[in-house]
């Protein structure tokens, strides 16, 4: 069987999110939608969902180089383009106690959980009275809504590059991203490429982020 898609009622949820968490500074790119019951479910579906993502990630940029020019109109902006060569990328299936990981949100440690923290990190919230239960609410919401919860059947595979680590120096570090340069020029920065699939929504997600000011690379613990 093929890969059919229906979007149905989670465009205009997700319109409704994205809007909000542009609103705030978020710099997480991510699509998500519903798949239909007879779809084909395996790895060239979570491929479907990058191909979305970057359709997602260049409409963005697209629209931003439309401002720019409309404001800078002797201003000389190359039209935006990226290098994102799906064929050429290999997923890594995260297991339970991964994505356990991926869900924990700040328990008041000096150290928040990486995918928490990365969300939060670019957010202004200046305007909410209770900043920490503001930010756990939209990590909650963003999560749900991509279908990233603790549920035996949700299936998280990992599009993130090797890392190299520099033996002393963060900034040795090395990241390969051969299949996008969507990363490119942000060395010694954690990266995010995940594809979810959640077999009781029926829906597929896949979001992307390289962290703005990290405190150290992160890789998920085996």
């Amino acid at each position: 069987m093929g890969h059919s898609v229906a979007h149905k009622e989670t465009a205009d949820s997700r319109n409704s999110l994205r809007h909000r968490l542009d609103a705030v500074g978020s710099f997480f790119e991510f699509v998500y939608f519903s798949v239909d019951e007879k779809a084909l479910i395996d790895t060239s579906l979570h491929k479907i969902a990058l191909s979305k993502l970057y359709e997602e990630i260049m409409a963005s940029q697209r629209e931003w180089h439309r401002r720019i020019v409309n404001q800078l109109q002797m201003a000389d902006y190359p039209e935006p383009y990226m290098i994102w060569n799906v064929d050429e990328v290999a997923g890594k299936a995260l297991n339970r106690k991964q994505i356990s990981k991926l869900l924990k949100a700040d328990d008041g440690s000096s150290e928040r959980p990486p995918l928490y923290d990365d969300f939060c990190n670019s957010l202004d919230l200046s305007k909410c009275d209770e900043l920490a239960s503001c930010r756990r609410a939209l990590f909650r919401e963003w999560t749900e809504a991509l279908g990233l919860i603790e549920s035996n059947g949700v299936v998280v595979l990992d599009w993130s590059s090797t890392i190299e680590r520099g033996p002393l120096d963060c900034s040795e570090q090395k990241i390969h991203t051969d299949w996008t340069d969507f990363f490119l020029d942000r060395l010694a920065k954690r990266v995010w490429c995940l594809t979810i699939w959640n077999p009781e929504k029926r829906t597929m997600a896949a979001l992307a982020a390289c962290t703005v000011e990290p405190s150290q690379i992160y890789t998920l613990a085996t």
